[in-house]
């Protein structure tokens, strides 16, 4: 059974920042709700990058005062519509 694989990098000013685990969970829901996918199959790998090294047109994200996040799904090709894939972004 081919599982979703989901790689997740955040930053956040402190002390705003959420947890690993509260990521994961709402990455899990999300996928299981709008892709379609089993939860108990979803992996999830989450790092957290300080904000002082993630950059955005020069300063880092700690000198704007801002948060960013990257998300990397994988899933097997022709499981899902393009309209599904659309509603997930």
């Amino acid at each position: 059974v081919p599982m979703p694989i989901i790689q997740v990098k955040f930053a956040t000013p402190a002390p705003a920042a959420p947890t690993p685990k509260a990521i994961a969970e709402t990455i899990v829901r999300l996928t299981a709700e709008i892709l379609r996918k089993r939860p108990d199959l979803t992996a999830v790998t989450i790092d957290e990058v300080p904000a002082t090294h993630w950059f955005v047109a020069g300063p880092s994200l700690a000198e704007q005062g801002k948060a960013s996040f990257f998300l990397d799904i994988k899933i097997v090709d022709g499981t899902n519509t393009k309209d599904e894939k659309a509603a997930y972004v």
